[in-house]
């Protein structure tokens, strides 16, 4: 009977042993694996995931040399790792605390309380959200080792969003039809010129090469004139036009 109860004791003691030792192991690994991960992340500036990768391996568990190293790259990650304070407010000033914030299309927050939030370096998009406000979103870029960037969203309430919209004046119409008279004037003048010049060369050509001699294709000639005609039409046009979008504009 006693040598079965020291047996007993014998194999709880061996097996604690085991599962102590695979536990350390495991912890060893991690470690190790947290090491490795930690510098690709600091490469590809994750500095947040960096950071709690270095925390993971720089504990007193791990490895001696490994825990120097990741202290040390802990320490340059932590002066590294930009900041962010976020703040949204009213179109009246008053702030909205009560506001969910998404980085990049994930969460980031739920309220706007003025503490920093570490946030890796780079272009960020910022979505501001409140119940009864319109949404409002702030892109920007994060410089590395930029500390407390304030980053400030503004939510108008949508009752004051509708009454914003309801008060702005119309358009004018005159306005809109002298900017539209004007671009066609811009283009008819263009034109015009273009073809007038065009044609003056294509006269003076036929002028001084086969007019000398009376020989020029009749098909030339008439090219030549079209051309000075469209462009009379295209100037006449373009002037009436030009002289519309002021009467409309000035009125």
């Amino acid at each position: 009977m006693r040598a079965r109860i020291l047996a007993m004791v014998l194999l709880g003691v061996l097996t604690f042993g085991a599962r102590a030792q695979a536990d350390e192991a495991s912890e060893k690994q991690r470690c190790l694996a947290a090491y490795v991960a930690g510098q690709d992340a600091r490469e590809k500036g994750r500095l947040r995931d960096a950071k709690t990768e270095f925390e993971t391996c720089g504990q007193d568990h791990c490895p001696a040399a490994a825990r120097k190293d990741c202290l040390e790259w802990l320490t340059q990650t932590n002066a590294s790792l930009p900041s962010v304070v976020v703040t949204s407010a009213d179109d009246e000033g008053k702030a909205v605390e009560a506001v969910a914030i998404t980085l990049d299309g994930q969460p980031f927050a739920q309220r706007s309380d003025g503490r920093a939030v570490p946030i890796d370096p780079g272009p960020h998009t910022f979505k501001f959200e409140a119940p009864d406000h319109e949404p409002d979103t702030v892109e920007l870029v994060i410089l590395e080792g930029q500390k407390n960037r304030l980053v400030s969203g503004k939510l108008i309430a949508k009752n004051r969003a509708k009454k914003i919209v309801a008060e702005l004046p119309p358009a004018p119409r005159s306005r809109t039809t002298g900017i539209a008279a004007g671009g066609f004037a811009i283009v008819s003048l263009g034109f015009g010129v273009g073809f007038a010049v065009s044609g003056v060369s294509d006269m003076k050509g036929l002028e001084s090469g086969c007019g000398a001699t009376v020989s020029c294709r009749q098909e030339d000639v008439d090219d030549a004139r079209t051309k000075l005609i469209v462009g009379d039409v295209l100037l006449g046009v373009g002037l009436i036009a030009a002289a519309a979008s002021a009467y409309l504009l000035l009125r």
